[in-house]
């Protein structure tokens, strides 16, 4: 994973971070729903000002919404008799109106609809038909993600066809299917779009000065934001060679929340010129930035990487694609924004690190490869994603000129030129690890095993980085059978052998040892071609 990597080249960055201290976000009004319903259930009557002290001033709301749905009824003070004592509990003492649980037809106890997993109230039972044990139980959003009409879902090593999705008694029902029988699988479609609330939190971003004179400076912003979250249908796709065998299109009801999210406006001077260039920037380029950034998030912030989304499914009509955002995946958040927005150009500058630091080429999963994105990984741009750090004045290093044929070939221009026509140990006596340049063919006491060699003789494939370590090897061989060559060893000579069969093997092996010892580094940098 892209956290590993990261330690694995900083390993002190590892040794040096404290203990991680998890608080859930107590203000979220999902997650204090079920806690407030279970108090008053408990610790009947429940007053609110004892409510407001225990949860803070969110539970005005919250308390508010169960009142409207009835499971919460104002309690009256009831008249001491004359001559008894009045018993004070600690909600009549604090004053306010006294609340009083009112248990609902239909409805469980409030300890029984709260889920330990999950804090989102909808909740979906998957039970197979004939049965009435539910296998598991899944939110909204994962029950239409994973067991939507027609999906094959899998649980402990166990296939299962879903039939039918009840939307109002919230049960999937399904049916076992043999895997073995099975020859594809699916995958959801699905598309999520912001509305960004006003107020929030903003500042200017803290890069670069030259950035922020050429460009202008971006800003951060923190705040509410309204998550439409759609699944239109799903995809079968063959075990063999994950080909599309059909689309089926859904008509399940979209889901609406609140949540809160992190973003910056980056200015046009810096994404126009990677457009030009032919990139996409906002499904490649900063889908990828955003990918690394979200993987990397538990290591700036006390976070969970589960926590945080962006957004996957970019469209061209929707109005914040070109955002550098982003968002909390639960409903109505856990409280990670503000934690990201503390640590953005921290955090921003890492994920930059990280892309730069990866030596492949399209991206894979130590970079911005990640396993939940709804796109599935496809349109990434890692070139575009450099493009954005690079302007943003983030990258370690410019970018690097294109690659040559081969890396040090000056160096080793005697030793295989074009076609191997000029092989021989003149350019080995350069690097100081062969004969001298005059002896065109190999010195007394050498192998006649090694004398010959594809590169000297010609064939093809001389001109190439293997001929080059092959004649490197022909080298290293003569100087340790040769008392008098520069630095060796004095050793024994090397028994000799036909030179058709014994040298390509012979100097196949010592290439292979020269580039795991990095010999090859010497003659200009030519071990990075090899």
């Amino acid at each position: 994973s892209s956290d590993l990597q990261h330690f694995c080249r900083h390993p002190a960055e590892f040794f040096s971070r404290s203990l991680e201290a998890r608080v859930p976000d107590v203000a979220n009004e999902f997650f204090l729903h079920g806690h407030i319903l279970c108090a008053s259930a408990e610790l009947a009557p429940l007053g609110e000002v004892e409510a407001e002290r225990w949860f803070g001033l969110a539970a005005r709301v919250v308390l508010e919404a169960c009142r409207r749905e009835g499971r919460l009824i104002a309690q009256a003070a009831r008249p001491t008799p004359q001559g008894a004592r009045a018993v004070v509990t600690p909600a009549v003492a604090d004053g306010g109106a006294l609340l009083r649980y009112c248990p609902q037809k239909g409805k469980k106890a409030p300890k029984e609809e709260m889920s330990l997993r999950d804090i989102d109230p909808v909740q979906f039972q998957i039970i197979i038909r004939g049965n009435s044990t539910p296998l598991e139980t899944l939110d909204q959003k994962m029950a239409y993600m994973r067991v939507h009409p027609g999906a094959l879902y899998l649980n402990q090593q166990s296939a299962y066809f879903v039939e039918e999705l009840d939307m109002t008694a919230r049960i999937a029902w399904v049916v076992p299917k043999n895997p073995r029988d099975l020859d594809y699988y699916t995958e959801c479609r699905e598309h999520s779009q912001l509305v960004l609330a006003g107020g929030g939190k903003a500042r200017a971003a803290e890069l670069n000065r030259e950035v922020a004179e050429r460009h202008g400076t971006p800003v951060v912003r923190c705040g509410a934001v309204t998550v439409h979250w759609r699944m239109y249908g799903f995809r079968k796709k063959a075990k063999q060679d994950h080909h599309i065998i059909d689309q089926v299109d859904l008509s399940l009801p979209p889901i609406e929340y609140p949540s809160q999210a992190v973003w910056m406006d980056l200015p046009g001077g810096i994404l126009q010129p990677i457009a030009q260039a032919g990139h996409s920037v906002d499904r490649g380029g900063l889908h990828a930035l955003e990918h690394a950034m979200i993987a990397l998030a538990p290591m700036c912030c006390d976070l969970d990487a589960g926590e945080l989304s962006c957004q996957h499914t970019r469209r061209d009509s929707d109005p914040n694609r070109y955002l550098l955002l982003l968002y909390e995946g639960q409903k109505g958040g856990a409280g990670t924004a503000p934690k990201v927005f503390g640590m953005w150009e921290r955090l921003l500058e890492r994920a930059v690190r990280l892309i730069e630091e990866c030596p492949c080429e399209a991206g894979c999963p130590n970079c911005i490869v990640v396993p939940h994105c709804g796109e599935y990984n496809h349109g990434l741009d890692k070139a575009a994603a450099l493009k954005i750090g690079r302007a943003l004045g983030l990258a370690l290093r410019p970018p690097s000129p294109p690659r040559r044929a081969l890396p040090g070939a000056a160096a080793l221009q005697g030793v295989a030129g074009p076609g191997g026509s000029q092989g021989g140990p003149s350019g080995l006596a350069a690097l100081g690890i062969g004969p001298p340049a005059a002896a065109e063919p190999a010195p007394a006491g050498a192998p006649s095993g090694v004398a010959a060699s594809p590169s000297a003789a010609g064939e093809p494939g001389g001109g190439s980085a293997d001929g080059a370590l092959t004649a490197v090897a022909q080298a290293m061989v003569w100087r340790k059978s040769d008392p008098g060559a520069p630095n060796s060893q004095a050793a024994s000579p090397v028994p000799a052998a036909p030179a058709s069969v014994a040298a390509p093997r012979r100097a196949g092996v010592f290439a292979a040892r020269l580039n795991r010892a990095g010999v090859a580094a010497a003659a200009g940098g030519a071990r990075g071609c090899f």
